[in-house]
């Protein structure tokens, strides 16, 4: 059932409240130059629906309602909010690249770690979220395909940083993480649309790491194979290095071990 914002199940949103009481003080009374220099930063308070109230002395009632409409647009709908937090995550998944170079490994993975729970979370796709997580698919495509693409990226980093640390648990959740994304978007006949070559290639690449090194299940493709697949596309540091390495081997159609690609 939807309503007219969304589906009947959305999460109910409490609008923030912000209060400001404009007053004379015992060294300088305010004016309207004054008044406009204090709320003038305060335009930068942005929330949807945000009440907003400004008392005490208004010396410049135009410029009050001006900044109040700024600083609660009306809109609050169920696809404004999705796509409100993908810009949120995106803006987290920024600071985790920058920190990439400068911080622990280690700190950098739990901050991957913590992008994809989020992202898992309000996009309903853990398991028994079948319901809501197709109730938003209904409701704001848009907003769900590029939430999608971000939690596969973000997997995807876990995985890479899972590898390095010899981290065989995060590894193996990582890629039941891609697997699992993977399965549904085949289950609705989207798979591998949208998404660039480069970050299919580097999911079907975790998958791999995570059968050589956790045992995931015995099924491998041949080394030719997997080398095909991670150079059908522009090339990209992880696959060119597995790729590279898989060349070596003079029998290309045996299968892959951790002997061919050690971790």
């Amino acid at each position: 059932m939807f309503g007219p914002s969304g589906p009947a199940d959305a999460p109910k949103l409490m609008a923030p409240q912000l209060m400001c009481t404009l007053r004379d003080t015992k060294y300088r009374q305010i004016d309207a130059a004054t008044q406009r220099q204090i709320l003038a930063p305060m335009a930068q308070i942005l929330a949807p629906s945000q009440r907003v109230s400004l008392k005490g002395i208004v010396c410049d009632s135009p410029e009050v309602e001006h900044l109040k409409r700024i600083m609660s647009p009306t809109l609050n709908c169920f696809s404004a909010y999705k796509w409100s937090f993908f810009e949120a995550m995106s803006l987290a998944t920024d600071v985790a690249k920058a920190a990439t170079l400068y911080d622990d490994i280690e700190f950098v993975m739990t901050l991957y770690q913590r992008i994809a729970c989020t992202v898992i979370s309000l996009t309903y796709t853990h398991e028994g979220d079948q319901v809501q997580h197709q109730g938003l698919r209904m409701a704001s495509p848009e907003a769900l395909e590029a939430c999608e693409i971000l939690l596969l990226e973000a997997l995807v980093n876990i995985a890479c940083f899972a590898v390095k640390m010899r981290d065989g648990k995060a590894l193996r959740e990582a890629c039941e993480g891609l697997r699992t994304s993977m399965l549904r978007r085949a289950a609705e006949d989207r798979e591998f649309r949208n998404i660039s070559k480069p970050l299919e290639r580097l999911c079907y690449s975790a998958v791999i790491w995570t059968k050589l090194y956790r045992g995931l299940d015995n099924t491998l493709p041949s080394i030719r194979d997997v080398v095909a697949f991670l150079t059908s596309s522009d090339p990209e540091p992880h696959l060119a290095h597995d790729s590279e390495i898989l060349l070596r081997f003079p029998d290309q159609g045996a299968e892959v071990t951790r002997r061919h690609l050690p971790l």
